[in-house]
């Protein structure tokens, strides 16, 4: 940390971490207490915060431990729970992590050996967001980054592991520019986020990471893998049986993704293929499954409808997950 340049305010914190809670309190006191039992110094040099948005307990002072703010919120998806969190930090560089993280030995101090690196390099001055190398809870590569959706990809990807699918093999002895990377375990250049707008807060939840990074390199800003840090990812997407309330979120978000980023042609033959898929799912299921996969194929009419409007402003449109959902 000696070499962080001798100008930057010394008044705040060099890194804040923010961890978002929903359904996962216990895992995230875990991590809080294993970062402080293995890395003191550097635990207590860094600003925490824990955001409990969840239907389980709110952790309790006691439970985390000195020298970490719990704020209880409104469960209002990923993006938004974040940047409200993103409000309550004044680090230089935040660090968002999920609730299902563990930690890994070295993990603050090859956290900071990141920063350290992005400061003192000029060429690395515009990289606002880096993610971090994940693994598997049995120890085994986990994939955090990825190339930018499209239609062939898309496609393709119906015929590839949900493991595989999305991610690249990327070098673990270096950092490499990545298209975007995962919002699980990411470091934020806070200049960066500002700039650019923040998370886009339309997306309930997935996707919202890969949209971020995409703004990012339109604004000139670059986005790196570095391996040097690592957490395990307890519960990622690719590992979860696929409920039908999994799905009712991560659909309208690809098509939201399409509408913003893709060209016209590929956004409504995926919103084609989403109103198919749930024409034919309501074949085949119950009563409380058919009402999610009714209210996907009106998400996608609603958004395609909203973007001929107006397409600035197709992201404004309030996704049918932020309603209470049917038990499944």
């Amino acid at each position: 940390m000696d070499d962080i340049p001798s100008d930057r305010d010394r008044s705040r914190p060099l890194l804040s971490a923010v961890i978002l809670n929903y359904e996962h309190a216990a895992e995230a006191v875990t991590m809080i207490r294993a970062t402080r039992a293995a890395e003191p110094e550097l635990f207590e040099a860094t600003e925490w915060l824990l955001i409990h948005n969840g239907p389980d307990p709110a952790p309790t002072s006691d439970d985390v431990g000195p020298g970490v703010r719990v704020r209880t919120c409104k469960n209002r998806g990923y993006g938004s729970g974040f940047n409200q969190a993103f409000s309550w930090t004044t680090g230089d560089y935040v660090l968002a992590l999920n609730a299902d993280v563990a930690y890994e030995e070295g993990f603050l101090e090859a956290t900071h050996a990141v920063i350290n690196d992005l400061s003192i390099r000029e060429e690395a001055s515009r990289t606002g967001v880096v993610g971090f190398r994940l693994l598997n809870e049995d120890g085994s590569h986990q994939g955090s980054a990825g190339q930018f959706p499209s239609l062939a990809r898309f496609l393709l990807g119906q015929f590839q592991s949900r493991a595989t699918r999305k991610y690249l093999s990327l070098p673990t002895d270096r950092p490499s520019e990545v298209p975007w990377v995962t919002g699980a375990c990411v470091l934020l250049n806070r200049r960066c986020f500002e700039e650019i707008g923040r998370f886009d807060d339309s997306y309930f939840m997935y996707y919202e990471d890969v949209d971020l990074c995409r703004r990012c390199w339109e604004a000139g800003w670059k986005v790196l893998f570095d391996p040097r840090p690592a957490l395990r990812h307890l519960h990622p997407y690719h590992a979860r049986s696929l409920t039908i309330s999994m799905v009712r979120i991560a659909r309208p978000s690809l098509l939201r993704y399409f509408l913003k980023h893709r060209p016209q042609w590929e956004s409504f033959l995926i919103a084609t293929i989403i109103q198919f898929e749930s024409w034919w799912r309501q074949r085949w299921v119950g009563d409380e499954d058919r009402a999610h996969w009714q209210a996907i194929a009106s998400e996608a009419r609603e958004l395609c409808a909203e973007w001929h409007r107006n397409p600035d402003v197709v992201v404004s449109v309030p996704s049918t997950a932020l309603h209470p959902l049917p038990k499944e």
